[in-house]
């Protein structure tokens, strides 16, 4: 191979599992994008490039939730609004919320990616049983992974009377009495509080207030920087085990591979 045609592969390498397979699939799926002189080292005749758009589809929708997950710390941490019609509490709630949907819809998406590739190959595969107790053992592992998610979500959402994280809601309870007494009750509290009994009362909800808000951003902030890091890892361990089944149903080679074959081999030779 020419030596001005040699790719730099540490870049490649350094990418997401997912970046690498769908972009494997996209090359496949579309060969005029590789440059002709790549294109003599593939043969893409027998690739099955209706199997390879439906992969693709099934990937992007994977990697646009995985994505999305990536940027909860950041949404935990200076994501909130400036009017004064939405309070950070709820808007704080509002970001658990989605986090805690989004985690279960990134699972969701896994697991079809999963399901599809087992029935697949399972079609065609001569070893059928030992293909589908693979991608059962994969589909548990991927379950597995997001037991502690699912439980924290279904206490979330079904356990007492409002759909709130259980730190959170004593910064709501504090906020709402405050809100309550100043607002709506305001001429009655003058008449049974003394002005510095209000002003220590009050002074104590809003720091109820700004303390369940502090500690509720700082574990979710961390949680979800954790997560993001065991998601990506739970990722890329699962389509790099199915890769090689899901390249020889779709029957392709990974350019990748291919290349960096030759150009070992022509650095053997030289």
């Amino acid at each position: 191979m020419n030596n001005q045609l040699k790719p730099d592969f540490s870049e490649w390498e350094k990418l997401p599992v997912i970046e690498q397979v769908l972009s494997d699939l996209a090359i496949c799926y579309e060969p005029d994008l590789l440059k002709k002189e790549y294109r003599t080292h593939f043969d893409f005749s027998k690739a099955n490039k209706k199997q390879i758009k439906k992969y693709i589809d099934l990937l992007l929708a994977v990697q646009y939730v995985w994505q999305k997950l990536q940027r909860y710390e950041l949404y935990f941490t200076v994501f909130y609004p400036v009017s004064d019609e939405i309070s950070e509490i709820e808007a704080l709630n509002h970001h658990i919320q989605a986090y805690l949907q989004d985690s279960i819809i990134f699972k969701n998406k896994i697991l079809v990616f999963l399901g599809e590739l087992k029935n697949d190959v399972s079609r065609v595969a001569s070893n059928a049983d030992e293909v589908k107790n693979f991608f059962r053992v994969g589909i548990e592992m991927v379950k597995n992974t997001f037991s502690n998610v699912e439980k924290r979500r279904n206490s979330h959402t079904h356990k007492g009377m409002r759909f709130f994280d259980g730190q959170l809601i004593e910064g709501e309870n504090a906020q709402n009495v405050r809100k309550l007494l100043s607002k709506r009750f305001g001429e009655q509290v003058d008449k049974f509080f003394t002005a510095d009994g209000k002003k220590v009362f009050f002074e104590k909800l809003k720091k109820d207030e700004e303390e369940s808000i502090k500690k509720t951003k700082e574990w979710w902030i961390t949680a979800t920087r954790k997560n993001a890091g065991q998601s990506t890892q739970m990722l890329n361990g699962v389509l790099s085990a199915a890769r090689p089944a899901m390249y020889k149903f779709l029957k392709i080679k990974s350019p990748y591979d291919v290349i960096k074959s030759l150009t070992e081999k022509d650095e053997n030779t030289n």
